[in-house]
């Protein structure tokens, strides 16, 4: 079945980068506009209306000065205050041509046409009653203040005029500039929340297949390569993922493939190397004629190595058989003091030529565990060998055994391996323990020493073939158990060993 088709995570990140800036500019060009709007409104009312405003006021100013003149013209007949008197109407006249100018509106415009008509009348009853005798410049006052009045009328229609205009746009200001913020925050708000839902979709797109192949990748190191990691998406991470799951099946291939090597090549061994063993225990014995003591030695080194060899081969063949599932189990309630007792007698005179001694105080009173008796006498051997290989002469190794709960059993600890089994929680076990006072386990090689033919640098001039503790931490899970190992900075290791109680249920 065809996979349907999906954004590629490049494809997510343009949509989404391209969402983002689209919401940027909008909001950019909205307040541009906005701001023309306001700017607009602000430069009309700054130049037009309050110009008109001002300039009103001073005609207003003016027309009153100019009636001063015209009285004073009238009483004292200076020729001073006629100068005056046309000097004003020149300037009133230059303010009403500058108000024209200004007047984009039909009301104030009409305004300033009214006020110029008024005034030239105004202006030409003056200059007549100039001209004239005083008998008729006194007829003429009852004209000329009326004009005056409706000229003065007038210019103060024009200045509340320009008021109401000036308090409009500011008014108007306030309206764009509350409507304009309302909307930026808005698309602000949208933008933001683009911006989360496109951090949530970029972030579920990376970190989930993340995760998984974090996963993938920690099952590889532990050696399973069976789990595969679920394909969700068509797109780049989905090629990694699978990618990953054809890497797991390649590695899997080789892994089946050096087990059977290893199946092969160490059972070809065994038998060319049991003949070379009997061999040489036929001419120890002298079958073959008499040997010199030189001989001797030499044949001795000889048959030491070979039973090295062939202990290396058989351990070998039991992780084989162990990784394959193939190895047998015999689980029967067993007394572990019995057990362990057995182990140290086994390595007591190999503790005894290094002068090291071994300590076990057996207890009677612990409850059976269900084991194979053989395969934890075989795992305690390989510990106790190892705890006297790694301690000097005169140091000490300790075997106890007693009753845990796996929640006490796993309290952190800052210098500790694992073999990463769950346990169940206040579930009661049985915890052996094997301290010594050796050289101790580097911080650093702790997390591997379970390892297949892994080697610490600890001890260099005593290293085995890295099998040992392999073999033991499979014989303890398939025993459905845990063993962990610390080890103190001063020196010295203790080994924990967690086996299920012989009434716990399976």
């Amino acid at each position: 079945m065809k996979r349907p088709a999906q954004f590629t995570i490049r494809q997510k990140l343009a949509s989404g980068f391209a969402l983002m800036f689209l919401s940027v500019l909008i909001i950019s060009l909205y307040a541009i506009i906005q701001l023309n709007r306001l700017d607009r409104h602000i430069n009309t009312a700054l130049a037009v209306d309050s110009e008109i405003l001002k300039g009103s006021e001073s005609l207003l100013n003016s027309l009153l000065v100019q009636a001063s003149n015209e009285k004073k013209f009238i009483i004292t007949r200076d020729a001073a205050f006629r100068k005056l008197f046309t000097d004003n109407a020149r300037e009133c006249f230059a303010r009403l041509d500058a108000l024209a100018a200004l007047s984009h509106h039909t009301e104030t415009r009409d305004l300033v046409s009214a006020i110029r008509i008024s005034y030239q009348r105004y202006v030409d009853l003056v200059n007549r009653g100039f001209m004239g005798s005083g008998s008729s410049s006194e007829k003429g006052d009852g004209g000329r203040q009326q004009l005056l009045d409706d000229t003065s009328a007038r210019i103060r229609s024009l200045n509340e005029a320009a008021r109401r205009a000036l308090d409009d746009k500011m008014l108007s200001s306030q309206k764009i500039s509350r409507r304009g913020t309302r909307i930026a925050l808005f698309i602000t708000f949208f933008a933001i929340l683009c911006g989360v839902a496109f951090g949530f979709i970029i972030t579920r797109a990376f970190y989930i297949p993340l995760q998984r192949l974090k996963q993938g990748t920690r099952d590889i190191a532990q050696g399973d390569f069976l789990k595969k990691i679920e394909i969700s998406s068509a797109d780049e991470m989905g090629e990694v993922s699978a990618s990953f799951n054809q890497m797991c099946d390649r590695l899997r291939e080789l892994d089946q493939l050096k087990a059977d090597f290893v199946s092969n090549i160490t059972h070809d061994l065994k038998t060319p190397l049991a003949s070379i063993t009997e061999a040489n225990n036929l001419l120890l014995e002298g079958i073959g004629g008499t040997i010199s003591p030189e001989q001797k030695h030499l044949l001795a080194i000889i048959r030491e190595d070979a039973a090295r060899l062939l202990r290396l081969i058989e351990s070998i063949i039991d992780l084989s058989k162990m990784e394959s599932g193939l190895l047998h189990y015999q689980f029967i309630p067993s007394d572990i003091s019995e057990v362990i007792t057995e182990a140290v007698d086994s390595v007591r005179l190999l503790a005894e030529s290094k002068k090291i001694r071994i300590a076990f105080t057996p207890d009677a009173g612990l409850p059976r565990a269900m084991i194979d008796r053989a395969k934890i006498v075989q795992c305690l051997i390989n510990l106790l060998g190892n705890a006297i290989k790694f301690t000097p002469g005169g140091g000490s190794v300790r075997v106890s055994a007693g009753t845990v709960d796996s929640e006490q059993f796993a309290v952190n600890s800052t210098n500790r391996a694992t073999n990463g089994y769950a346990l169940t929680a206040h579930k009661r076990f049985l915890e052996i323990s094997v301290a010594d006072t050796g050289v101790g386990i580097p911080p650093e090689d702790l997390p591997r020493i379970f390892d297949k033919f892994y080697q610490g640098r600890a001890g260099v001039q005593n290293r085995g073939s890295g099998l040992g503790l392999a073999i033991v931490k499979h014989i303890i899970e398939d025993h459905g158990g845990v063993i962990r190992a610390e080890s103190a900075d001063a020196g010295g290791s203790t080994f924990y060993i967690l086996l299920t109680l012989a009434d716990a249920p399976a």
